[in-house]
Parts: structure tokens; C-alpha cells; sequence
């Protein structure tokens, strides 16, 4: 984000961020890590996770105008309260608006060093849900894109669902077994 900064270096060392800045990134940058957003946002570019799983807080309003998110996955593991720890999340605390018509947010998909779907892995045999993003305030909007990449494996295939008016999860179906 242009202007933003770490405001401990002990936050930088762990991985986490805490941004505090109101105004816009550049077009096109990458945001790595976990931690807080404070003050009024518009992303535009790459969000991935750092060194370390987390979940990215924006603290106020936010606009994501032409944003991937990489999902990322370093644990095989579904449970709701893993989310942060087993994989990237997200939570918005302000009204926020992803995306809009011409203009998408998108999901991607990273498994780091655990099978991915089209591995012969027991996992990947039932269906799971991880918690993707949280809302705690209205309104909020979303218009996702996805999917634009790799939502779609030769087992199985995924899709971002909303759950009533404060959770999206990623759900994962296998494939009908032959």
C-alpha cells in the first residue's frame, strides 16, 4: 500500500502488519501478511499470505477493486476455529465492498506443502468448508469472480458461499466416485 508502514518491528518480525494509512494502494502491489488494516482502504492488486498463516483484518470501510486473494492452505483441516492458523482468512469490521461489474475480486488457490485435491490423499474423499471471510458489519457487498483460476480439479471443485449475512467459506466437493 502506498504510504503504509509496520508500526513495531515487532510485528514485522512475526509476520503480521499493522497498517495504518487511509487512501489507496498502488495498482498492481502485493500484500503479504496478516495483522490489521486501520482506516478507510481500497486495494487493488495481489493479497497472499506471509511467512506465517493469518487473518487480515480491515478495521474500517474498505474497497477491493481488482484484487486476487490467495487462499492458502498449510494444514489439512476444515475445523472453523483453525481459521488463521491453518489457513488465510479474511475479516472486515467496516462496511466493505469486493469487487464490482467489471472490476472483480478473485480466489485463488495455494496449497503449501500439503496434497492438493487431485492427490490420492483421504481428505479430499468428502466435502469441507473453510471459513473465508468474516463480516461484522453492514452493509457489506461482494461480487466474486472466481472461478477465474483453479477452482476446478480433476477430484473435486470449490466455490466461495456465503452464509447468511456475516461468513463466506470456500466449500470443497469431490467429484462423484465412478
Amino acid at each position: 500500500m502506498n504510504g503504509a508502514h509496520t508500526s513495531s518491528s515487532k510485528a514485522a518480525q512475526s509476520g503480521g502488519l499493522d497498517i495504518k494509512y487511509s487512501g489507496h494502494s498502488d495498482k498492481g502491489g502485493i500484500l503479504k501478511g496478516f495483522g490489521n488494516v486501520v482506516g478507510a482502504s481500497e486495494v487493488s492488486g495481489t493479497i497472499r499470505a506471509g511467512r506465517t498463516i493469518g487473518t487480515l483484518t480491515f478495521e474500517d470501510r474498505v474497497l477491493f477493486a481488482t484484487t486476487s486473494f490467495y487462499w492458502t492452505l498449510v494444514r489439512l483441516d476444515d475445523a472453523d476455529a483453525h481459521a488463521g492458523v491453518y489457513w488465510n482468512a479474511l475479516r472486515f469490521r467496516g462496511p466493505a465492498k469486493l469487487g464490482a461489474e467489471g472490476d472483480g475480486f478473485f480466489v485463488l488457490l495455494h496449497f503449501q506443502d500439503v496434497p492438493d485435491p487431485d492427490s490420492s490423499h483421504p481428505f479430499w474423499r468428502r466435502e469441507h468448508r473453510w471459513l473465508l471471510a468474516q463480516f461484522d458489519a453492514s452493509p457489506y457487498e461482494w461480487l466474486v469472480n472466481s472461478p477465474r483460476g483453479n477452482f476446478v480439479f480433476a477430484h473435486g471443485t470449490f466455490r466461495v458461499e456465503p452464509e447468511g449475512d456475516h461468513r463466506a467459506y470456500l466449500v470443497y466437493k469431490p467429484a462423484p466416485a465412478h
